[in-house]
Formats: structure tokens, sequence, C-alpha cells
């Protein structure tokens, strides 16, 4: 594997950092966020940086190179009276 001038750990760090971001919108907003399409080691990154956060969760979605990651609100849990 190749990896010039540390491409690859510079790209994780940004699409991290997208994740976060994001997440934050979409847990806000209370609606779907897609992600722009990209290759499944991009979509697992995505993944993985938002597994751990609570107000939001995430799927792909679509077919081959159109396939996506799109993260949902979580929904809230009901106040008992």
């Amino acid at each position: 594997m190749v990896d010039a001038e540390g491409y690859r750990g510079r790209r994780e760090d940004a699409l991290t950092d997208l994740a976060q971001r994001l997440g934050r919108e979409g847990g806000e907003d209370r609606r779907p966020v897609p992600v722009e399409p990209m290759n499944p080691h991009d979509r697992r990154i995505i993944h993985v940086a938002l597994a751990e956060h609570e107000g939001v969760r995430t799927e792909s979605d679509g077919e081959g190179l159109f396939r996506r990651v799109v993260i949902f609100p979580r929904s809230r849990p009901t106040p008992s009276l």
C-alpha cells in the first residue's frame, strides 16, 4: 500500500471532521443528511466516526458507484408521565 505524503491519514481526518459536522447538523435540524457518494473505505470512516454519536445513526443507501451514507437523527425518547 502506498501512502503519498500521508494522504490517507489526512483524508481520514478530513472525513472524520466532515462526519462530526454533518452529525451535529443532522441532530440539530432533525432531518436526514445525505453525504456525497463515496467508496467503501470512506463510507466506513463516516460510519465509525458517528457510531458513538448519541443524536444520530448512519445507514448506507444506493447501489454501486452511487452508494452513499445517510445520517439520520435518532428518535428522542418519549417522556413518561
